[in-house]
């Protein structure tokens, strides 16, 4: 804490937390507050720029006001010398620093205060105003989008169910392939057909028995036709693309019999590993049947 209290008070002397530190009763408004405010300034930085008009509203030093820049990135030296501002700029400069305060004073001779306000342009918007969303969104430029998420997080099955699934999408459940390259001890082949090496892909799948479920669950909704296929080697992109030749309407219904369906296989084939339970079809697909109808109770309820 005293670490964190050294940087902000840092920061609150160098002016970087102006519009946040102060309250109407001269208190700091929170630590939480002061924490994003410290960590958000240099996209806002960014995003920020700055027409000069009479200047009232822009901030000297930090504000994006000459050609897109500001002093601080035009000349950091002056900022950094001894921590303090223009005023006390006085004795110790370096070459360096010399030359960055001339040549601050050449790029500051073009500029001439007006009697119009300072216009702010917020670059992360095509309408140059603030939304909230647009900075929102801005902290997820670069990030990669996990295609499930909608539907897994969307749908009305228990939240159990949806963990497993998020976690099964990602390949992070303890099957045996993730076992084997740590070295732990696991099954050499599926539990299930006892023909391939073991994977959440192919356990969800590819597996002939798992197969088999998914006929006999579909089958009983008329859904026949989005039957994984011997050739679908992932979960997400068959549930993708099953999930398309469903009706609107019909859709959200789908997606919870994949839910629950997928959730069952799961703890079957957890039986068989922990429980030492066999590969049974029957005692699959009634296991789905009851936790289908306690689904379908818990939503009617809600």
């Amino acid at each position: 804490m005293d670490v964190l209290n050294s940087l902000f008070t840092k920061a609150e002397g160098l002016g970087l937390l102006q519009p946040f530190t102060r309250g109407n009763n001269g208190q700091r408004i929170s630590l939480y507050a002061d924490d994003v405010a410290l960590f958000i300034r240099p996209t806002l930085d960014i995003a920020l720029q700055t027409t000069i008009g009479s200047g009232s509203t822009t901030k000297f030093w930090t504000d994006r006001w000459i050609h897109g820049n500001s002093i601080n990135d035009l000349a950091p030296t002056m900022l950094l010398v001894d921590h303090r501002w223009a005023h006390d700029i006085q004795g110790g400069l370096s070459l360096i620093g010399l030359y960055k305060l001339f040549q601050l004073t050449d790029i500051l001779s073009d500029f001439v205060l007006t009697q119009e306000d300072d216009t702010h342009i917020w670059r992360l918007d095509a309408s140059g105003q603030y939304t909230a969303k647009s900075a929102y969104l801005a902290f997820f430029n670069g990030a990669t989008t996990f295609e499930p998420w909608h539907r897994i997080w969307k749908t009305w099955a228990p939240a159990k169910c949806k963990i497993f699934l998020w976690l099964a999408g990602r390949n992070r459940c303890w099957t045996a392939d993730r076992l084997a390259r740590r070295n732990l001890p696991h099954p050499e082949r599926c539990l299930f057909c006892d023909q391939e090496a073991e994977d959440i892909q192919h356990i969800l799948t590819t597996c002939v028995f798992t197969r088999d479920f998914w006929f006999r669950v579909l089958s009983s909704f008329g859904w026949k036709l989005c039957v994984p296929s011997r050739h679908e080697f992932s979960f997400s992109d068959w549930w993708r693309k099953s999930a398309k030749k469903i009706q609107k309407d019909k859709r959200k219904g789908f997606n919870i019999l994949v839910v629950l369906g997928a959730w069952i296989i799961w703890k079957h084939r957890n039986a068989c590993v922990f429980e030492g339970a066999r590969p049974s079809l029957d005692n699959l697909f009634q296991a789905f049947k009851d936790e289908h109808h306690l689904c379908m109770s818990w939503t009617k309820g809600v």
